[in-house]
C-alpha cells in the first residue's frame, strides 16, 4: 500500500482505500478517506514515526521552518519506527474504526 509522493487525499478519495506513504519531513504518513451516505467527505490523516530506515529530511524541514539543521537533527533521534506491514495494519484499523462511527 506504501505510495510515492502524491496528493494522498485525493488519491485516497478517488481509490476509497486508505493510504500509506511519508510525508515531505521522511515521516510516515497515513490517510483514510471517510464516505457518508457514499459521498466522500473528508479525510483523516495521520504523520510520525520513519518507516523501516527512513530518516528525516532535515534540510527539507530547515528550508520550511528555518530551525537550524543540527537541531532538527537532535530533535529527530529517538523517533520510533514502523514496518510498512504495520502502517498498512494501523491504515487499516483505522478505517474500520471511522467506518464503525459513521454507519451508525
Amino acid at each position: 500500500m506504501f505510495h510515492g509522493p502524491t496528493n494522498v487525499a485525493a488519491q485516497a478519495e478517488q481509490t476509497g482505500k486508505p493510504v500509506v506513504n511519508e510525508c515531505d519531513a521522511g515521516l510516515v504518513k497515513i490517510v483514510v478517506p471517510i464516505f457518508y451516505d457514499g459521498k466522500f467527505v473528508g479525510a483523516f490523516g495521520t504523520c510520525g514515526l520513519f518507516m523501516g530506515d527512513s530518516e528525516v529530511e532535515s534540510f527539507l524541514v530547515h528550508m520550511t521552518t528555518e530551525i537550524d539543521e543540527k537541531k532538527i537533527e537532535e530533535l529527530s533521534d529517538g523517533i520510533g519506527t514502523l514496518s510498512e506491514s504495520e502502517a498498512e495494519s494501523l491504515a487499516r484499523f483505522i478505517q474500520e474504526r471511522i467506518d464503525a462511527i459513521v454507519s451508525k
